[in-house]
């Protein structure tokens, strides 16, 4: 699979992501609890007094969208997440210059850490909280 910017990946890489993608979704929602919004929502700069998030759609993911767009009550900011579970040099440097282009926050995060606090493990849990907080300027 070739995406918008020439960078080849295998199959199975795009499998990881997207499993990666569905375990960060289960754990906004039923792990941290947060609310799922809607696109419109973001549109219409609907503001909240908590943290949200939506999915972004596949379309969107790959024009450089980011994976998810998450509400921040402090700054009143949506901000869009590019998920990684990447430990490839070119990519990852494809997806930090990407990150300085599209104004998306980069969310590295091990696929076996995501698994782990999707099934409840509190030392992951707690560890996608702290950075996820780091990303988004919640902090």
């Amino acid at each position: 699979m070739i995406n918008n910017a020439g960078i080849v990946y295998s199959t199975e890489a795009v499998d990881k992501g997207h499993e990666a993608e569905d375990d960060l979704y289960t754990i906004l929602k039923d792990k941290f609890g947060l609310k799922e919004v809607t696109k419109e929502d973001e549109l219409q700069k609907k503001e909240f007094d908590r943290i949200v998030f939506r999915r972004t759609a596949e379309e969107e993911d790959l024009n450089g969208g980011g994976d998810c767009v998450i509400y921040n009550p402090k700054t009143k900011e949506w901000v869009h997440i590019d998920l990684t579970t990447a430990t490839n040099q070119e990519t990852l440097d494809y997806k930090r210059e990407n990150e300085r282009k599209r104004g998306l926050r980069l969310f590295p995060m091990p696929g076996r850490i995501l698994h782990l606090a999707k099934l409840g493990s509190e030392r992951d849990l707690k560890h996608i909280a702290q950075c996820l907080a780091a990303v988004i300027d919640l902090e």
